[in-house]
């Protein structure tokens, strides 16, 4: 039973990055920057009006409206066979990572159009995404499981005009903890001094 269990989260996994996959492919047909993918997917943590916002904001058509309703649809149904394969407590990890855009090291030159966060790796500034990750560990099985790389924009990127919404990435991890608290058995949350927070210390002890 519980190898048909994780069967179904395969799949639900496999179909949630190929649904992941057909929007970006779509977006990038119409001309959109990797950035404004990312930015548009972020409706993954959002409710249905958040959806309907990020396609006027991008204007997206009808159909790249539902194939984001598709992405949503989908990760709710990893999250759902997450949820029967983890019978036990869980923690939450939270980080962040940042997504270079392509050739940004190469080129070596800024952008107005650019998104430029300090890369640590590389000790300068570089173009690219920035992405919140969640991951949970089951206590009792001593597995991690992705939940997701969700893009955000930052604070300059709202104050410029690029996005009609914005959240921080402490709002954004602080959603996605209610959620998954909603979901799961959820003993422990652990995160770097980044996200240090009266908002998420509280929702964590």
């Amino acid at each position: 039973m519980k190898n048909e269990i994780k069967d179904l989260v395969g799949r639900a996994k496999a179909e949630l990055v190929n649904t992941i996959n057909f929007v970006v492919g779509t977006l990038r047909m119409q001309g959109l920057t990797k950035k404004v993918i990312a930015l548009a997917l972020i409706a993954f943590i959002s409710d249905r009006a958040s959806v309907k916002n990020i396609s006027e904001t991008f204007n997206l058509d009808y159909n790249l409206l539902k194939a984001l309703e598709e992405v949503e649809k989908a990760w709710t149904n990893y999250l759902d066979k997450l949820r029967e394969l983890i019978k036990g407590p869980v923690v939450i990890i939270i980080d962040d990572t940042f997504d270079h855009k392509e050739y940004a090291r190469a080129r070596n030159r800024a952008s107005g159009q650019g998104n430029y966060i300090m890369c640590q790796a590389h000790k300068r500034f570089e173009s690219g995404v920035q992405l919140l990750t969640i991951a949970i560990y089951d206590l009792n099985t001593k597995k991690a499981y992705m939940i997701g790389a969700f893009p955000y924009a930052t604070r300059e990127m709202y104050e410029r005009g690029m996005v009609k919404e914005f959240q921080t990435k402490i709002q954004m991890a602080s959603a996605l903890m209610k959620l998954l608290r909603e979901k799961f058995q959820v003993m422990r949350v652990v995160f770097d001094s980044w996200y240090w927070s009266s908002e998420l210390v509280t929702d964590s002890v």
